[in-house]
This record gives C-alpha cells, structure tokens and sequence, in this order.
C-alpha cells in the first residue's frame, strides 16, 4: 500500500566475496571471521574447508623424533623417506613403485644411550645425527652407523679376571709417522697397552698388544689424560690408527718414553653437551648454556670440525677446525635454525649470528632483538625465504633486520610451547594457550591470512618433498598425519587411511548498520558450493544474546552453488554461524538493507 506524501523506502545491497580469513580483532576486516574450526584459504578469496588429513599407521611403538632424507637400499635410491625414532631403534618408511609403504630398520638398541626421550636427527649430507644421543646413521650407507663419541681407558698393573689373569703396561714411546718404533729424535710418538703373562703379582712374559683404537680414526683430535708427566696430558691430532686396532700415532710435544704399570690413562673424543644443534657450511653447530661436570660455567656456541661432526676440539690452525666462541649475553638459548645458509642462535631477547666461511673467518655478532620464546625452539621455519617463529610478543616474521609481528589477526590471546612447519606458501604452527589448549592455525603468508584448524595436539612437523607431516601427541599418540592436503604417498595398501569427512564453522562478526539512520537488513543471501554428500546449516544470533538461531540446513546433492535466501528480525545487530560436515565452500554474502526512516517528500 502506498502512503501519498511518504519516501518509498530506500534499498541497498552490499556483497562480500573476498574473505580474509581469521580476524579477533576488535574491528575485524571486511571478510574476517571471528572464530572458526577447520576452514582454510585453498580457494582464496573464497574460504573453504581444510582438506582431509592422510592417516599413516607406522605400528604402535612409541615415536620420539621424525625427520625425512634419502635412503639407499639395494643400490636403489628412495626419496623423501621418513625417518622415525621409536622405541629403541630408527625405522626408515619408504613407498616402492607399487605404492604400498615398506620399512626398514636401520640402527637398534645398542646405539642408544637412551631409550624414553625425545630424539633430534639433524640432516647433513647423507647423514643423521642425533640427539641427546650422539649416534649417526648414514643412510646412503647403512652399515655406517655408530656413536659420535669414542673413549678408551687404558689400565696397567695387575688384573685378576675370571677371563684370566695378567699384567698390563701403557706405553707411549717415540715412533715414525707409520708407528714403527724409532730412537733419537722424533716428531710422532705411540701410545699402546702390552699385555705380559702375570707372574707373582708382576709383568712376566709378553703376550700381545691390546686391541682398544676400534673408535678412533685418522686425524681425529682426542684428549689423553691419566699420564703422571702432566705435560703429557692433553689434546693431540691422531696420524695414525693401526689397522689392528693396537696403537695410536700422534704428534708428540717431546720425544720420551712413558711407561707405567699404576696409572690409567684415558683416550677420548668427545662432543660437547649442546642444547641445540643446526647443520651449516657442511659443519655441525650447538650451543650450550649452564654449567659443566666440575661446575664451571658454560655459555658458548660450538661448530665441529668441516664435514667431520665427531671431531670438536680440533684446532690445528688450518680452515678445517673446530671452533668455539663465548657469549657475552646472559640467559638460556631458547633455539636455533640455519637461515640463508648461517648458523642463527636465540634467547628470548637475543639474536646470534655468525658470519664466515672458516675458523680464521669466523665472526659473531650478537642483537638485542625479539628471539624466539622459551619452550617454542620449534617453531622457527623458513618459508619463502622468510623465517617465522613465536617469540615472547607474538609470532614474528625476520629477513635479516628487524622481527615484525604477523599475528595481530588471532587477537590478545597468549600464546606458549609453539611447534611449527611450512609448506608451499603456509606456515602451520601448533600452539597451547595459558589453560593448556593446543590450536593449529595456518598462517598464508603470501595474502596475510590466519586460519584456524583444530586442537590436534602436533609435537614436530616434517617437511617430505611436496608433503608436510605431522606426530601427534595427546588422544592422536604416535599418529602421524599429511598436513597440506598431498595424501599422494597412502595409497598403498597398508600405507594408510584418510580422514573421516570434517565438521566445521566459522562465525562472522557483528554485522551492524553502517548508517545512523532507522534501517534494517531485509534480507541476506549465502552463495555456497556444497558437493554430493556434504550438509551445511546456517545460524543467527541477535544482539549478542548468546543463543544461536537455526535458519537453514541444506544437504549436497550435486557438486553445485547453492543459495540460501535469510531474513534476518529487525535488531540492533547479529552474527552469523555457517557450519557443516563435509567440503563445502562459501562463496559470497550478499546483505539489501531498507532505510525506513519515514521521511516525507518535500513540496
């Protein structure tokens, strides 16, 4: 009915097809959701639902490292094999062209120090180290395995053994570079163990040499203690280990023979305790903040010897060294990554990098800078050349200069214990707020956008080619999962499942008046794309009451856009609810408003 003298009502219609992703800020941007569970940016600017995770069933033993290489196996190359600490032994996965997941077991129990603890496989070359146990795998060459460490204990006298009696006597005596015994002056100097029959609790008649160098190889640099001239006790560069395992060949500080038949003298190469380890410049590099065994204190950056982990102390003057440097700022090291081919150490307000290419070279400049957050040392990961981690004061993105907060999308809440991974143009992080609940969030960091996922609970990630894995803890213990959606490598039979169809929402903000005059929203209407078997229900809630209105439910039918017309009641504001089981995308949001002021026309 038309009143004669009264403006017909004035309408407008907006619509919203570019969406922004998770936003809880105060003031969110157009196209940002204020909550949502497991919705992601694949179909940007559309939002979507996340793809469906690839299950992999790796057995039930408990998984304490994941890390991923090449392996040999047969004079075959396999790439991107996963490689998994578990139990008491590392177990390789590996897809043959058949598809289906094989294993191989490639170190046992003997190359464990321990057996219930997290284990970290740093990657250089061909091989693994890790740690805390300071074993290697070379997995070009499996039967190179063994402990980063070596130690020998050289006693003399008398020993009295159910394996027989007999008298031991450590010598080290002057000898040419190929350990054969010489007289006069002399630059190179054997140490050895000569065992003799025991005759009245003394030496007797000469048996053998004892075998004890099986750990040690050419041009290692050990520490010998246990001589009474103490300026025998020291480091030295071995020349030579003879082939029978009798003798060592070192460079000598004086020609003298040393003999004893009361002393113990110990032969060792050691790797330092180190809280984190990277892999750089063909080197291992650590650091380690506390205190040592006789209590002295400890704050130093380490870097092994070139293309030779197992050697730490070797300090000869050449470009090959070792080296080691003290840090003058205080506080524990709260992480480390390798970034544009450096070595990168952090605490908490501390960036530590190192410059170089040799020992000589080598230089260490330390910034007062955001570093990364203690118990978050696994969140730093580089994605497209931009490295991102979670420091004290949010999550930061670094290129070099100076940390720029990327989070202020999640909103206040605060965030620890942070573990991430990256893949194509996304950085994953799993974090646990102050009440001890783990969100995952995808961060695109090509259009800045958040998304959130779910509370799986993720202890590390592993990048394998094109795929990005995940090992669970809490109720998902010992699963490891795809991540990004690439399940290409479950196919095979006994590989693994994928995903039950995934429940889902996201919630849009307050959807208010942008005008102060009396106008209402008269109707809205949703543009979905919603495949055969997916369902998709649409709520209301109204001036912020809390309860959340049931408007529309729709079940796919076919792989179409669907519309959903709603007519919302007249209120101050109202938000959306948009949530379902299944894939589904949201494609726009169209709002008409109707001004109703009821002003009449001029004369």
């Amino acid at each position: 009915m038309r009143v004669a003298g009264l403006k017909e009502n004035k309408r407008s219609k907006t619509m919203l097809g570019a969406f922004s992703g998770l936003d809880k800020r105060a003031k969110p941007a157009a196209g940002g959701f204020v909550d949502m569970q497991n919705m992601s940016g694949k179909h940007s600017p559309r939002i979507s639902v996340r793809d469906r995770r690839g299950i992999m069933h790796l057995g039930d033993a408990e998984i304490y490292g994941l890390s991923s290489m090449d392996l040999c196996l047969d004079d075959t190359i396999y790439q991107n094999a996963l490689i998994t600490v578990r139990g008491d032994r590392i177990r390789a996965f590996y897809y043959k062209d058949d598809g289906v997941l094989y294993f191989k077991d490639v170190a046992g129990p003997t190359n464990f120090e321990t057996f219930d603890t997290e284990k970290e496989g740093v990657v250089s070359g061909g091989y693994v180290y890790f740690f805390p146990d300071k074993f290697y795998v070379n997995l070009m060459d499996l039967t190179d395995v063994g402990k980063m460490e070596a130690r020998a204990s050289l006693g003399s006298g008398a020993i009295y053994s159910e394996s027989g009696d007999a008298f031991f006597e450590v010598i080290l005596e002057p000898c040419d570079l190929d350990g054969n015994p010489t007289e006069g002056e002399t630059a190179y100097m054997r140490l050895m163990r000569k065992r003799y029959k025991l005759v009245n609790g003394g030496k007797g008649d000469f048996v053998t040499n004892v075998a004890y160098t099986a750990g040690f190889s050419d041009l290692d640099t050990v520490t010998i203690s246990g001589f009474a001239d103490q300026e025998l006790n020291g480091d030295y560069s071995i020349q030579k280990v003879d082939p029978l395992h009798q003798y060592i060949v070192i460079a000598a500080p004086k020609a003298i023979v040393q003999s004893g038949t009361g002393m113990t003298v110990t032969v060792s190469r050691l790797v330092p305790d180190m809280d984190y380890i990277v892999a750089a410049g063909n080197r291992l590099w650590g650091c380690r903040y506390g205190v040592d065994e006789s209590g002295k204190p400890i704050n130093e950056i380490y870097a092994s010897a070139l293309g030779d982990p197992k050697n730490w102390r070797k300090f000869l003057g050449v470009s090959t060294d070792s080296w080691q440097a003290s840090v003058g700022s205080c506080g524990v090291f709260t992480g480390a990554i390798c970034y544009d081919g450096k070595p990168i150490f952090f605490k908490e307000d501390t960036i530590i990098k190192i410059y170089g290419d040799y020992p000589a070279e080598f230089t260490m400049t330390e910034h007062a800078l955001r570093g990364i957050e203690s118990g978050s040392a696994k969140s730093a990961v580089v994605v497209n050349d931009v490295l991102y981690y979670k420091s004290a004061n949010g999550i930061v993105k670094y290129d070099g200069g100076i940390p720029v907060n990327v989070d202020t999308a999640l909103g206040n809440t605060k965030w620890k214990n942070a573990v991430s991974g990256g893949v194509d143009d996304r950085y994953f992080i799993s974090m646990e707020d102050m009440s001890g609940v783990r969100s995952l969030f995808t961060y695109d960091t090509v259009k800045r956008q958040w998304y959130r996922e779910d509370n799986i609970f993720v202890k590390s990630f592993c990048r394998c080619g094109s795929e990005l894995y995940m090992l669970c803890g809490g109720e998902e213990k010992n699963q490891v999962c795809t991540v990004c959606g690439s399940y290409n490598g479950l196919n095979g039979e006994n590989a693994g499942t994928l995903e039950a169809p995934i429940s889902w929402y996201c919630e849009t903000a307050e959807l208010e008046y942008e005008t102060p005059d009396h106008v209402y929203v008269s109707m809205l209407q949703l543009r979905l794309d919603i495949p055969f078997g997916s369902r998709v229900q649409v709520d209301v809630e109204y001036d912020s009451d809390g309860v959340w209105r049931r408007q529309q439910v729709i079940e796919g039918r076919t792989k179409r856009a669907v519309e959903i017309p709603l007519r919302p009641r007249r209120c101050d504001h109202f938000r959306l609810r948009i949530s379902g089981t299944g894939d589904a995308v949201i494609c726009s949001i169209a709002k008409q408003t109707e001004d109703c002021s009821g002003k009449r026309w001029k004369p």
